[in-house]
């Protein structure tokens, strides 16, 4: 599935993606893949990546619902990821996360692709809010979740939770 915005194209990540993403560096005899741009994968990519892959295996992925790669249109270079913790849950909430290389950030790269990919899910019938969670002291990211239009939730140990929700659906 693609999503695409003004700037920026979400690649949802297909199986044999999330291998070469969670082996980067690349195993031996392949390549480093010349669309990725400089600092992708981020650590966080490998973890989803792999997050990814369990859920195949379990059989509890489901379309739409995976890691999706963020590519700048400009460049047609991968600079970040964004995508889901799974699929919702019985209550209609999912819960996102994203990560964008350093030389693409305050950019507004993130909040493009937040505000994209959570709009999507809302408009799913079975999706009634989005959650997202970030470190108190991650003032970069709370802007992003601002921007996009979450609003704060409260707290839990040593992070601020968000959500974004679509209220009065028919």
């Amino acid at each position: 599935m693609v999503i695409a915005t003004q700037r920026l194209r979400l690649e949802e990540v297909t199986p044999e993606e999330a291998e070469r993403i969670r082996a980067d560096p690349p195993l031996a005899g392949q390549q480093r893949p010349a669309r990725w741009g400089p600092g992708f994968p981020l650590s966080g990519s490998r973890v989803a990546a792999g997050m990814l892959l369990t859920q195949i295996e379990q059989g509890t992925y489901r379309e739409g619902f995976g890691v999706y790669e963020i590519v700048a249109l400009r460049s047609e270079r991968v600079v970040g990821d964004i995508g889901f913790h799974g699929p919702p849950d019985e209550l209609g909430a999912v819960e996102i996360g994203y990560g964008v290389v350093a030389a693409c950030r305050r950019q507004g790269v993130a909040s493009e692709a937040l505000r994209a990919l959570s709009g999507w899910a809302l408009h799913q019938p079975d999706v009634d809010v989005v959650h997202a969670r970030t470190d108190f002291g991650n003032v970069a990211s709370l802007g992003v979740l601002r921007r996009a239009g979450f609003t704060e939730e409260g707290e839990y140990r040593d992070e601020r939770l968000f959500q974004l929700v679509v209220r009065n659906r028919e």
